[in-house]
């Protein structure tokens, strides 16, 4: 991606950003024309509703599990893995084309706050516990333990 970005002279237009500290995180989504995030490991992608919360149109690949939740061309832009060719062409029609991409962004903004947001997620963790502890058949205690492997 960078060769290209050079071929094309476009190093004034693209950043390609390292580590953002926390602290400047939203400022950093917010100032972004666009969120490219080519993962295609299976990762979830809390940095794509992030940046959608922050109102920053995202562009996701089909290979990270968070694009499962997303509508492409309505709250985000969704590309093959693994195909530069696609996503130069996704990229370049997201570029041309403000309207949409004004629009997704507000699409995805209040895809994420409605939806995927702290509040959200406890009402679905108290439904669950409450779920354990109303049923009958269910243990008088609940006990959580941790099995990740001990060093």
């Amino acid at each position: 991606m960078k060769a290209l970005i050079q071929n094309r002279g476009l190093q004034e237009q693209v950043t390609f950003a390292d580590k953002v500290p926390d602290e400047e995180i939203r400022d950093f989504y917010s100032a972004c024309d666009a969120f490219l995030f080519p993962n295609d490991q299976q990762t979830w992608g809390l940095a794509v509703l992030e940046a959608m919360a922050c109102g920053c149109p995202v562009l996701v690949s089909r290979g990270a599990g968070v694009h499962e939740i997303l509508t492409d061309q309505v709250n985000a832009v969704l590309f093959p893995p693994r195909d530069p060719v696609e996503l130069a062409n996704k990229i370049e029609a997201l570029v041309k084309n403000p309207g949409q991409r004004y629009e997704m962004a507000q699409n995805g903004m209040r895809l994420a706050r409605e939806t995927y947001n702290w509040s959200h997620f406890a009402e679905q963790i108290e439904s669950v516990f409450s779920g354990i502890v109303g049923c009958n058949d269910a243990p008088s205690q609940v006990m959580f333990v941790n099995s990740s492997p001990r060093p």
